[in-house]
């Protein structure tokens, strides 16, 4: 088994305890130098915690502070308010903010030294002990900007004199590593170190004594407000991206906005709906948001994302530097006042409907049905492309749907069209809760039927399926009648209604290989037929057939679980092809007969089994 501890489980006043006793089960379970590897874990040394910052006040408010350079961060924003951060940057003498984004805390600084993206940046990172990386840039600074390290060299050495970062991190690299080492990590992008084995053994008289002084908030006080890093924004540090907005939350489908999670039992309780705002008092916190039913959670838990409430006061642990995530001694009320939300997804019941197998019938297997069709049966020569997609591998992070924006120059809308049901993804994450409280993510996609009921509607052929089993929409000869969108059981086509392009400088983001869509087309999910195309030119070349794993669309690409495979299902050797057959695949509303190349995999009826 594993077991772990972290972010909200130890952002509390038994934070530490829980983190001991965390540690205690896994040595108990001998999970230690198996599962958990201390050798090779996150170095924290060099991290520092809300001491430092309660340190760097002290000093600001003294007055001891001349120069104050703020990096990448917006303390204003994430810090608590209760440790003053605000009031304290005042009395520094001058203070230096150094930013790729304009936030609050860089408008309250004396001087903004605009940064390189990382992007036009030399650097290295060493995301953990025994793994060391460079950062290499992909294109030449595009204003006239300069990276922290250029920066603080010229600083240093003198504008005339300074060398350049690259030739400071060159010199280091080599020091380290020698002349072939540096050759060899620019070569690779990375670098394994040898790491010194980490001997752990239990202190039993030390954990007896810090056991027997242990504290542990053994009654629970309810209600109780969590604030939860955001799995968007994080602590919103990465809110200036519009793009961010227009991808939803994974349990609550919100895209725009700010909202309070609250339980079913609560909402019912107080009368409350989605949308209605509340005012809660939470540790002398005044928060006023709109709310968001949302199912498993427990009665009288209300939960909120850190960056929708910013510089929020907080109790800070002395002992662990970490804030508290959990405030108690909570009020709520109705204001009265009704804020819509931009809730994308329908019912997060699935209620048998074919999107998950189900769990008392079995699945439906790998789509061999028995039923007949009008359709003519195609024949695909050299390529059947098809997706496999293992939900139990699935995490929800919807960094595929993020991903598929950006390859495909999927247009930004906006908050307004989100409220009038037009976002424009190509793909979607659908949460559905079951009968046994658990959440099961559905990405959902153009399925690329071999009897695609888009095909047959369309009166100017703008859909068609090719020879590659690939469902193409050809955009230029498409003239908006939405008789596709009406047809696709999936409901995965989105339609233009206006030109959205972006602002000069985001219009550098448009990836050149795919043509950016004008108002009044439909678009859906191509399976990223621009690098089917690159994939086929090069094997042609060669004069051969496309290799297994030699296409990875955005999606596939991108996510972080490998929880989608691509493929042809012609070729019987290829992984996708394996895991079709597998007795875990099935098909989402297979028994219209659509004969979708998407096969889903799914342990649920084993789960209620068990």
């Amino acid at each position: 088994p594993l077991i772990i501890s972290g972010s909200v489980s130890t952002a509390q006043d038994s934070g530490l305890e829980i983190a001991i006793l965390t540690g205690l089960l896994q040595w108990t379970l001998g999970m230690i130098g198996t599962v958990v590897d201390f050798s090779r874990g996150n170095d924290y040394r060099k991290t520092g915690d809300l001491r430092d910052v309660q340190r760097l006040v002290n000093i600001m408010e003294r007055g001891e502070a001349g120069v104050l350079f703020i990096s990448r961060a917006d303390p204003l924003s994430t810090l608590p308010g209760n440790l003053n951060f605000a009031g304290a940057l005042k009395k520094a003498n001058l203070t230096v903010a150094m930013s790729d984004f304009m936030n609050s805390t860089v408008r309250a600084c004396d001087i903004i030294l605009p940064l390189s993206h990382t992007l036009e940046s030399w650097g290295d990172a060493e995301p953990r002990k025994g793994l060391f990386s460079v950062i290499q840039p992909a294109l030449e600074p595009q204003y006239d900007t300069l990276t922290e390290g250029d920066i603080l060299l010229r600083l240093m050495e003198g504008k005339d004199d300074a060398r350049s970062y690259r030739d400071y991190l060159m010199t280091a690299w080599e020091n380290r590593f020698g002349r072939a080492g540096k050759k060899e990590l620019l070569q690779n992008g990375f670098r394994e170190l040898s790491v010194r084995s980490q001997t752990i053994r239990l202190q039993r008289k030390k954990l007896d004594a810090f056991l027997r002084k242990a504290s542990f908030d053994r009654q629970q006080r309810l209600p109780a407000l969590i604030v939860v890093p955001s799995i968007r924004n994080y602590d919103g540090r990465s809110k200036p991206l519009p793009l961010l907005n227009e991808i939803p939350d994974p349990l609550s489908t919100i895209t725009y906005g700010e909202w309070i999670s609250v339980s079913e039992e609560t909402a019912k309780r107080e009368g409350w709906q989605d949308g209605d705002e509340i005012r809660v008092n939470a540790s002398g916190n005044d928060i006023r948001l709109p709310v968001k039913v949302q199912k498993i959670l427990p009665p009288g838990v209300l939960v909120v994302q850190q960056d929708m409430v910013p510089a929020l006061n907080a109790p800070v642990d002395s002992r662990s530097g970490e804030i508290s995530a959990i405030l108690t001694d909570v009020s709520y009320s109705a204001t009265g006042k009704r804020i819509p939300l931009p809730i994308l997804a329908g019912s997060t019941e699935e209620e048998e409907r074919g999107l998950l197998p189900p769990p008392e019938d079995g699945h439906h297997g790998n789509g061999e049905g028995p039923w007949k069709s009008m359709y003519p049966e195609h024949e695909h020569k050299d390529y059947r492309w098809g997706m496999a997609i293992d939900l139990e591998s699935c995490i929800g992070c919807n960094a595929c749907v993020a991903a598929c924006y950006v390859e495909n120059n999927i247009p930004i809308v906006g908050k307004e069209e989100h409220l009038k049901g037009r976002e424009m993804s190509w793909i979607r994450m659908e949460p559905f809760i079951d009968r046994d409280e658990l959440v099961e993510f559905v990405p959902m996609l153009c399925q690329h039927c071999d009897d695609a009921p888009c095909e047959s509607v369309c009166p100017v052929y703008a859909t068609y399926h090719n020879p590659e089993g690939l469902n193409v929409q050809v955009f230029n000869r498409c003239v908006g009648t939405r008789y596709c969108s009406n047809n696709c059981p999936y409901k995965v086509r989105r339609f233009n209604w206006f030109d959205h392009r972006l602002p000069q400088p985001w219009d550098k983001m448009y990836n050149p290989r795919v043509s950016v869509r004008g108002r009044g087309i439909m678009e859906k999910c191509s399976f990223c037929v621009h690098r089917i195309r690159e994939a086929k030119d090069r094997a042609k070349d060669e004069q051969r057939l496309v290799r297994d794993g030699e296409v990875q669309p955005a999606c596939a690409q991108t996510c972080p679980t490998q929880a989608i495979t691509f493929g042809s299902l012609l070729d019987e050797n290829s992984r996708v092809s394996r895991l079709v057959q597998s007795d875990k695949a099935y098909r989402a509303l297979e028994e219209l007969g659509t004969q979708p190349a998407v096969f889903y995999l799914s342990n649920r009826k084993s789960k209620h089994e068990a």
